[in-house]
C-alpha cells in the first residue's frame, strides 16, 4: 500500500468520525421532549390530580350522608321509645265514642251479653298489632302480604288502621297508607294456630272471603283482640237474637204495672 492510499484512508476515517458526531447530536435531539410532550404530561398530571380531589370530595360527602343518617335512624329510635311509651308500653285501651242515635231503640229491647262485651258503655277496644293482609278474595291472595305495624280502632262494626294513636285521635279520617276500614259482619275472628312463624297471632276472615292476621304483644291482649273481633263479627245476629228473647212473657204480663208501647192492642 502506498503512501497516498494511506493518507486517503486517513480522510475518509476522518469524514466519518465527523459523521458520527453529527448524527450523535441529532440522537441526543430526538431524545429531548417536544413542546407538545410536555404539554401532555402536564395535563395527564392535572388530570390526576383532579380524579384524586374528586374521589375525596366524594369520600366526604358519603361521611356526611352516613352521619346524617346515622342521626335520623337515632331520632327515630328515639321517637319509635316514645311511641312506644305511648301505645306498646300500655296494653290495648278502651275509649268511649260519642253517642249515637243507635242508642234510641224500643223499650223492651235490652243488649245481650255478647254485645256488652264490646259495646257496653259504648266503648271501643284499640291498640298496636302487626298486621299482614294474606288474602284479598276466596281465590286471590293480597299482592303485598308484609308485616305492617298498625294501630287498630274498632269502630263499631268496622276496623280502621291508623300509622299511630296519635293519627287515630287528631286526624280520624287519615287511614294507614289510605286504607278504607274493613268491615266486620259477617265475618270470623279466632287464634290462627295453623301459622307457627310468630306468636300470639289471630286470624280475621271477612264475608267477602279477605283474611288478615294480627299478632299481639301477648296471649293475653290475644285473647281479647279475638273475643271482641268475634262479639263484633256476631252483632247482627246477636241483636235479632236479643229482641226476640227479651219479649215479656204471657204468663208475666199481670204481674207487671200497665205501661205505653208502641204499639196499641185493639179490644175485639
Amino acid at each position: 500500500m502506498t503512501i497516498d492510499q494511506v493518507e486517503n484512508l486517513i480522510k475518509k476515517h476522518e469524514a466519518f468520525e465527523k459523521s458520527a458526531i453529527a448524527q450523535e447530536e441529532r440522537f441526543c435531539a430526538l431524545e429531548r421532549l417536544t413542546t407538545f410532550e410536555l404539554k401532555e404530561i402536564q395535563r395527564r398530571k392535572e388530570e390526576e390530580e383532579r380524579k384524586r380531589q374528586e374521589e375525596l370530595a366524594k369520600q366526604a360527602a358519603q361521611a356526611e350522608a352516613e352521619a346524617a343518617e346515622k342521626a335520623a335512624a337515632e331520632e327515630a329510635s328515639e321517637a319509635d321509645g316514645k311511641l312506644a311509651k305511648d301505645g306498646e308500653g300500655r296494653p290495648a285501651s278502651i275509649r268511649k265514642p260519642p253517642p249515637t242515635n243507635l242508642a234510641l231503640t224500643s223499650p223492651i229491647e235490652k243488649p245481650t251479653a255478647d254485645q256488652s262485651a264490646t259495646e257496653a258503655d259504648g266503648e271501643i277496644l284499640e291498640g298496636i298489632l302487626n298486621r299482614k293482609h294474606e288474602w284479598e278474595s276466596t281465590t286471590k291472595k293480597a299482592s303485598n302480604r308484609s308485616w305492617d305495624k298498625v294501630f287498630v280502632c274498632v269502630q263499631g262494626s268496622n276496623l280502621a288502621f291508623y300509622k299511630d294513636a296519635k293519627t287515630a285521635k287528631t286526624s280520624p279520617e287519615t287511614y294507614f297508607k289510605g286504607e278504607a276500614p274493613i268491615d266486620l259482619h259477617g265475618g270470623t275472628a279466632d287464634v290462627a294456630t295453623d301459622y307457627t312463624k310468630k306468636k300470639f297471632v289471630l286470624r280475621a276472615k271477612l264475608a267477602s272471603g279477605a283474611e288478615f292476621l294480627f299478632q299481639a304483644r301477648n296471649e293475653a291482649e290475644m285473647r281479647q283482640w279475638v273475643s271482641t273481633l268475634k262479639n263484633v263479627c256476631e252483632q247482627d245476629a246477636a241483636g235479632t237474637q236479643s229482641r226476640s228473647q227479651t219479649l215479656p212473657a204471657v204468663g208475666d204480663k199481670r204481674d207487671e204495672p200497665k205501661r205505653r208501647s208502641f204499639f196499641t192492642l185493639k179490644k175485639v
